[in-house]
């Protein structure tokens, strides 16, 4: 999880299994009793790239998960520092598309 920005914050992760990151702080996220409330953490971020692989799926159902992942990887951008991978759905989505 990142910021917004796609800057790194207090409870981004890194290591080998992180291969990209999303938005996941101060998402506006539904609670219980249907109000809304302002979250962070990858808990927040990880349903941003499922939605991301169900798009894709979306475009082109006939890709197999592994190329799923592929996609979402090979279409992220690389932040400045070269520490973080950060979705890009709409180049994941034409990516997709041509597949």
């Amino acid at each position: 999880a990142v910021d917004a920005a796609g800057d790194e914050a207090s409870f981004t992760s890194y290591g080998k299994n992180v291969v990209a990151h999303a938005n996941g702080y101060q998402v506006e996220s539904l609670i219980p009793g249907g109000e809304t409330l302002a979250e962070s953490g990858t808990s927040m971020s990880s349903p941003q790239v499922a939605n991301l692989a169900a798009k894709i799926l979306a475009v082109n159902p006939k890709l197999k998960p592994a190329e799923v992942i592929q996609l979402i990887v090979e279409t992220s951008e690389r932040t400045a520092d070269g520490r973080r991978n950060l979705i890009h759905p709409k180049k994941a989505l034409a990516a997709a598309a041509l597949k």
